[in-house]
C-alpha cells in the first residue's frame, strides 16, 4: 500500500499544518506590501475584485495564490511578481540552505522584514513627499538623529563600563 503523501486536490505536502513554505512567503509578503500601502483587506479586494475574506485567506496561507491572481496583486500593490518570491529561502532539515530566491537588485522594501506599522506608516508618508530637496533633508536629518543615538549609546555603555 502506498503512503500517503499529502498531495489532496494538488496541494503540496504540508508537515505542519501551516501551509506550503513558499506559500507562507507569499502570504506574509502580499500582507506587507498591503500595509506599506495603508491598504486595508477591503481595498485591496475591491482593487482585484474579491472578497476581502479571500485576501485573507491569501495572507493567512488558508488558499494559494494562482499565478493569474498574482498577476493581478502585483499590479495593486504596484510590484513586479519577483517580489513576492524575493528572499524565499529553503532549509534542510540540517539548518543549511537548499534554495535562496531573490532578484539581483535592490530589496524592494526593506521595512518589510521589519514588520514594524510606525515604520510602515513614515515610509507611506516619505513617499508622499515630491521627489526633492525635502527627501534629502529628511535623510540627513534622519542620518544626523540615528548617529547622535548611536554616539550617545556608546557613551552610556563606556560610563557603565569604567
Amino acid at each position: 500500500m502506498k503512503a500517503p503523501t499529502g498531495n489532496r486536490r494538488g496541494r503540496p505536502p504540508i508537515s505542519d499544518g501551516q501551509g506550503h513554505p513558499i506559500d507562507r512567503h507569499v502570504g506574509t509578503r502580499i500582507n506587507a506590501r498591503r500595509l506599506i500601502h495603508g491598504m486595508t483587506q477591503e481595498d485591496l479586494a475591491k482593487a482585484v475584485s474579491l472578497s476581502f475574506q479571500q485576501v485573507q485567506k491569501y495572507e493567512r496561507v488558508a488558499n494559494r495564490v494562482s499565478a493569474g491572481r498574482l498577476y493581478e496583486l502585483a499590479r495593486a500593490l504596484s510590484v513586479p511578481i519577483q517580489y513576492f518570491f524575493d528572499e524565499f529561502r529553503e532549509e534542510g532539515e540540517d539548518g543549511t540552505p537548499i534554495l535562496t530566491l531573490r532578484e539581483d537588485h535592490a530589496d524592494m522594501e526593506s521595512v518589510d522584514r521589519i514588520g514594524d506599522p510606525e515604520i510602515s506608516e513614515l515610509v507611506r508618508a516619505f513617499i508622499k513627499l515630491q521627489r526633492s530637496n525635502v527627501w534629502r533633508t529628511v535623510i540627513r536629518l534622519m542620518s544626523a538623529m540615528a548617529t547622535a543615538a548611536l554616539e550617545a549609546d556608546s557613551a552610556r555603555a563606556g560610563d557603565s563600563g569604567a
